[in-house]
């Protein structure tokens, strides 16, 4: 027997053993041991048939550690400029600060109006206020 066929055959084993006892321990929140163990196996068996079909883990858990990198990164830069607004770029999403005019992710110009109802400033691409539903101006607001 191959490596790959014992790999999978492990992982078929443990997989299904792990599921059948995740089911049959769903509902039964206090042993937090069994689910547990239930669990491991799962992911063994995952890892054991992801072994046996030549599976390169790098490449599937990439994308996932970068995301969580770029979302650690955006919340750093958030804490450490103040950015505790909820106002995100229209370009790139990321988030901006009242008064800033420009995007510190892709510099670009923060479209901010003045609603000329209600007086409050928004970051806003439309024609009407995010607050009130009164038409915008045209000129952007000032940055005061």
């Amino acid at each position: 027997m191959r490596a790959q066929e014992i790999y999978g055959l492990i992982g078929a084993v443990l997989g299904m053993t792990g599921l059948i006892l995740f089911i049959l321990w769903i509902n039964d929140l206090v042993p937090f041991l069994r689910f547990s163990v239930a669990t491991a196996l799962l992911l063994i068996g995952i890892w054991a048939i992801g072994q046996a079909a030549g599976l390169d883990w790098g490449q599937v858990f990439s994308p996932i550690a970068r995301g969580l990198r770029e979302a650690a990164r955006e919340w750093r830069i958030s804490t450490e400029t103040g950015v505790a607004s909820g106002w995100r770029c229209p370009s790139c999403g990321r988030p901006v600060q009242q008064g800033w005019q420009f995007c510190l992710y892709c510099g670009r110009a923060l479209p901010w109006r003045t609603c000329p109802q209600c007086g409050r400033v928004q970051l806003t691409e439309g024609a009407f206020c995010g607050f009130c539903g009164a038409r915008l101006e045209e000129a952007p607001a000032s940055s005061s």
